[in-house]
């Protein structure tokens, strides 16, 4: 299995996390996709590029074109694995499950065999404790994105919001192909199931929430209004 994986650090708060996660990574993954943006403190750039073997400086447009660019960065790989499961965490989730949960980790990575049998895509989510550990407003937030996102896809108990899926080679050029909305969390698994592919769930207690995940610190309503406003973003695809 491939690792994509997606950076955007201006204060360098990943600084300490790289040396022990990459060794970490290294132990499960064939190889690590990394795009990182061109706003990132130079030390971590720096420091991932003598760690990873596929590094790639972005300019800073937003989430979802970085993980759309470290998609096709992996598929444009003509050393690549081309028959593996393609997995995408966002980094400092990666930092965060290899911390708290590592066992968890290394089985989801010796279940690949085992998931791609059955699914096509995978949406990875938090384990009630996992998603407990969330500040208030993105919990309160979440839960009405998650609920809307499983009444239109169909599939009991989703959480999409946690950055975190796994996907087949087909379909990771599927959804290279189709992907350009503002947000890909739904829309990512919306373009699988348009293609008829078969869509799960697996949960984990690894993307817990710590320091190292949380947003630039703001007021209180202004952090309500900016997590409703995202869900708003995240779930339009489903009525566009």
């Amino acid at each position: 299995m491939k690792l994509i994986t997606t950076i955007h650090d201006v204060d360098g708060n990943l600084l300490n996390f790289l040396d022990s996660t990459c060794l970490r990574l290294s132990s499960i993954f064939n190889e690590t996709y990394v795009t990182i943006s061109d706003r990132t403190c130079p030390k971590v750039i720096k420091k991932c590029q003598e760690l990873f073997n596929n590094v790639k400086i972005i300019p800073k447009k937003g989430a979802a074109d970085a993980r759309r660019q470290v998609l096709k960065f992996a598929l444009d790989d003509e050393n690549r694995h081309r028959n593996e499961y393609i997995f995408y965490c966002d980094f400092d989730r990666v930092v965060t499950w290899i911390k708290t949960d590592f066992n968890s980790l290394q089985e989801l990575a010796r279940k690949e065999k085992f998931f791609s049998r059955i699914y096509d895509y995978i949406v990875i989510g938090r384990t009630l404790e996992a998603f407990n550990s969330h500040p208030d407003s993105w919990k309160e937030t979440e839960k009405i994105t998650n609920l809307i996102a499983e009444l239109n896809l169909q599939i009991e108990d989703l959480d999409i919001t946690a950055g975190a899926s796994m996907f087949s080679p087909k379909y990771a050029n599927i959804i290279a192909l189709h992907s350009e909305h503002s947000h890909t969390d739904c829309e990512w698994p919306f373009i699988v199931r348009n293609h008829l592919g078969k869509i799960g769930s697996f949960k984990t207690s690894g993307l817990r929430f710590e320091k190292i995940n949380e947003a630039r610190k703001t007021t209180l309503h202004s952090e309500y209004y900016s997590r409703l406003r995202l869900s708003c973003h995240i779930l339009s695809i489903f009525y566009e």
